[in-house]
């Protein structure tokens, strides 16, 4: 599912989102043991959706004190999604619900800045169903900006970057001035300390279109993002483009490092790059590769691009999420592939792997879909211990309305020889 396909759905944006499940019987038990080597699994928090807690969680973000926060793009009164924190107990406090005017819809990372504040977006919501920006302030949502729509963009499905300037920078997956894309192609913005804000740059299709993932930024202030469509190459196997990498100055100048062909190569890349300390971007693609599952990719300093592996959806996982850099080994989740006869998904419940950038990679855990959920997807963040914690969109809770496959888990992974 593309982020264009997406924008050019009639009806709810996010209501094409859902996929197809069958009836999901979940467990009691909280912990399960992953695959050899002493590594487990362990189910920190099932969702119970509803009108008092949320559904469907979209990653996690921890604070110094082992807090974690996170959003859901379900649950709460009118369905519109929540934003939580589970405390180092694994207790669970709802800081907000969203009801539509204030916001709706929310599925990306948070940004969480040094008094404690939280920033987010959603995906819709706000004025019409452009989405907003919103900060929690003291557990409350006391401040959101609501995007216009057109010139203003609109749909934001990626959190926020806080560069070091101190302002803080996303994404619009469309809207803009630019004109190829049938609404606009997406835009960058910019709010500054004040809380203003600016357009830096309008995507247009050749440079890039459809942005879905987090931004991030070296020293000198410089962003580096994907888009998940438009590009150089209009022979693609999706509609608008393979998508392309790009580096945004903070003059607003974009240069394309990178638009990716379909293919062996790779195309819709909808998740985000990270950066090593040479200079090297490293990201995934959710289709394309040798066997059209996915793939990790590299674009070196100096501007070449290679990719790294090629999923192959059993036993190793396809549709590869956004990854993280860690001690020089790149980790990440695929939100379907593994094992195949995973309870109650066709094409299996996802897996937890490393890449170690030499072109080795290992499955850390697949997913079995009963007791310890399915379908990872969203951000990740380790511990200093080398703990991966996650969420699953899927899993534990039967009958979680409209989901039959339950309302989702949040998961810490604990690797061989934690102790």
């Amino acid at each position: 599912m593309t982020i264009a396909s997406l924008l050019h759905q009639a009806g709810s944006i996010v209501s094409t989102l859902v996929r197809a499940r069958r009836s999901f019987l979940a467990g009691a038990l909280i912990s399960y043991a992953g695959m050899a080597h002493a590594q487990t699994l362990t189910t920190l928090y099932n969702l119970q959706g509803g009108s008092s807690d949320g559904n469907w969680p979209c990653g996690v973000i921890r604070d110094p004190a082992g807090n974690l926060y996170g959003e859901t793009q379900f649950g709460g009164p009118q369905n519109a999604g929540a934003v939580f924190q589970l405390n180092s107990n694994n207790e669970e406090r709802i800081l907000h619900l969203f009801e539509g005017p204030d916001g709706q819809n929310p599925c990306a990372a948070l940004l969480r800045s040094a008094s404690g504040d939280l920033y987010g977006t959603t995906i819709a919501g706000g004025d019409g169903e452009f989405g907003t920006v919103f900060r929690i302030h003291n557990g409350k949502l006391v401040a959101s900006y609501k995007f216009q729509g057109y010139l203003d963009g609109q749909n934001p499905f990626a959190g926020l970057t806080e560069n070091v300037d101190g302002a803080l920078y996303g994404t619009t997956a469309g809207g803009g001035s630019g004109n190829a894309c049938g609404g606009g192609c997406g835009t960058v913005f910019k709010f500054d300390q004040s809380g203003h804000k600016i357009i830096l740059y309008n995507f247009h299709g050749p440079d890039g279109a459809n942005p879905s993932a987090p931004l991030i930024h070296d020293a000198q202030g410089n962003l580096y993002g994907t888009t998940s469509t438009g590009g150089a190459n209009q022979m693609c196997p999706q509609e608008g483009g393979c998508g392309t990498v790009f580096k945004l100055d903070p003059q607003g100048s974009l240069t394309v490092l990178y638009s990716f062909v379909g293919g062996t190569d790779g195309w819709d890349v909808a998740n985000g790059v990270v950066r090593d300390s040479e200079g090297n971007l490293y990201g995934t693609t959710l289709g394309g590769g040798t066997a059209s599952f996915g793939t990790i990719f590299e674009i070196t300093h100096n501007g070449v691009e290679k990719i790294l592996y090629s999923f192959t959806g059993a036993p190793d996982g396809a549709d590869p999420s956004q990854i993280v850099l860690h001690n020089s080994t790149l980790y990440g989740t695929t939100y379907s592939g593994g094992d195949v006869n995973c309870y109650a998904f066709t094409f299996g419940c996802g897996t937890i792997f490393q890449f170690d950038k030499t072109g080795h990679e290992q499955i850390l855990y697949r997913f079995g879909g009963y007791f310890d959920g399915a379908e990872p997807f969203g951000s990740i963040v380790l511990d200093s211990e080398g703990n991966i914690y996650g969420t699953t969109q899927s899993g534990m809770k039967n009958g979680c309305t409209p989901f039959p496959a339950g309302c989702g888990t949040v998961w810490k992974f604990a690797p061989a020889n934690e102790h």
